[in-house]
């Protein structure tokens, strides 16, 4: 059966190899013979052309080739290993197991010796991928990202160039469990010589960062350089390139480990820290929102100046200056108690909260709303929300510690109102 691909279209040559190692072993025991391989390929490539999400668009191809298949499910293994090189066809497998091309060539190995031994393929790929694991050291994402680079070293490269915007990646640094899609992460990277994060995921999530970055104009608050949307050289994603902030993150700066234990800060250099964070927050709610999701890793600081990044979480004000909780996700340590709350109202003393939490945090060298550990998500989220309830008295002495106290209140009508009011507090305690 003839390939119903155009050859000539180069373009998509990165999405065709992408396709590839990702699909091969989802299609395994489904695909009849290289037709019906070929039949979910053409599906997958319409998905991506239609503005379908890559993850959507393998769906699709499953489903089409599923459900055209004829052949019993071990047939149909053989024949479609037949069709694809193995190091392609068990990729996909492999993905998020392999540290390096070690614990790949690990896995690759088992997987032949178990074919030649006469071991059925799909016990001989599960022997491969319980060799791969057992290799493993990396996060999963970390993983998939040396394990492409193994395959076809020179496919990001090659994506990189057929950009748009001119941006090359050059190191994956944060992968959440939640990310989808191989490319999907936050990388570093550079433009004609400049520092980048760049941010590829979900349209809707990078969307709605790229609005919030746009809306402020300070220098705490870094700038957009590029965007692209359901990007097919990186597999449908979309791309945020931004400006990289100089410093070291809180959490470097203090030395703060998991259990929000850090080196404490002298009173002076703790307020002068909270007062130019606090001034990025004004920034943020000038331009229509309220910051959302402190965290130690969002604060940026180089010498004296002090930056404020991952704004994708801030919550857009209505005309009375509140905002409505939508999605009560963030990082529960510095949440208010209000934020816990789907629906909730929100305001600048919600901001001030978190800002309290995190000047607690510089003078005492931990956090007063820490050590939640219930056995579910939900659980252990309804323990912090608890601990944010009730009033937390600080045990810090003098007028900085008095600020904080005030700060910390569970009634928001009993904190400061506003931003400036809380700096200017925060000012004269110092």
């Amino acid at each position: 059966m003839a390939d119903p691909i155009p050859k000539d279209k180069s373009e998509r040559l990165d999405s065709e190899a992408l396709f590839d190692a990702a699909i091969g072993n989802g299609l395994t025991g489904y695909a009849n013979d290289g037709g019906k391989w070929l039949l979910g390929k053409h599906v997958f490539q319409d998905a991506l052309e239609r503005g379908e999400r890559a993850d959507d668009a393998l769906y699709l191809a499953l489903n089409s080739a599923g459900e055209n298949a004829e052949s019993s499910p071990e047939e149909a293994a053989q024949k479609f290993w037949k069709t694809l090189p193995i190091d392609k066809a068990v990729s996909e497998a492999l993905r998020g197991y392999a540290k390096d091309g070690g614990a790949f060539q690990l896995g690759e190995w088992v997987f032949n010796e178990s074919l030649k031994k006469g071991v059925p393929v799909e016990e001989s790929l599960n022997q491969a991928l319980e060799a791969a694991k057992d290799g493993a050291e990396s996060h999963p994402g970390d993983a998939a990202i040396r394990f492409w680079r193994t395959i076809d070293p020179s496919y990001v490269e090659r994506a990189s160039q057929r950009m748009k915007d001119g941006v090359k990646t050059t190191e994956l640094i944060h992968r959440g469990w939640m990310k989808k899609g191989l490319f999907a992460g936050t990388y570093l990277g550079e433009k004609s010589g400049e520092p980048l994060i760049v941010k590829q995921g979900k349209k809707e999530s990078l969307e709605k960062e790229r609005e919030v970055l746009s809306s402020i104009n300070y220098p705490g608050i870094p700038k957009v350089i590029g965007y692209l949307e359901n990007e097919i050289h990186i597999g449908g994603l979309t791309r945020l390139s931004i400006e990289k902030m100089k410093g070291k993150n809180f959490a470097e700066y203090a030395n703060l480990d998991g259990k929000w234990k850090s080196r404490p800060l002298d009173s002076k250099i703790a307020a002068s820290i909270t007062v130019g964070l606090t001034r990025c927050f004004e920034a943020v709610s000038d331009g229509g929102y309220l910051y959302r999701d402190l965290n130690p890793a969002h604060i940026m600081i180089h010498g004296t100046s002090v930056g404020l990044i991952d704004l994708e979480a801030s919550a857009r004000k209505d005309e009375d200056g509140k905002a409505r909780m939508t999605d009560p996700r963030g990082t529960w340590e510095t949440m208010s108690p209000e934020e816990f709350e789907m629906g909730g109202t929100i305001t600048e003393a919600s901001n001030v909260y978190s800002l309290g939490c995190m000047l607690y945090q510089m003078v005492a060298g931990n956090n007063p709303f820490s050590g939640h550990t219930g056995p579910t998500a939900d659980e252990a989220f309804a323990q912090a929300k608890a601990l944010h309830e009730k009033k937390y008295p600080a045990p810090i002495e003098g007028p900085l510690g008095e600020v904080i106290t005030k700060a910390l209140h569970p009634d928001p009508n009993k904190r400061y109102a506003t931003l400036q009011a809380f700096r200017r507090a925060v000012q004269q305690a110092a």
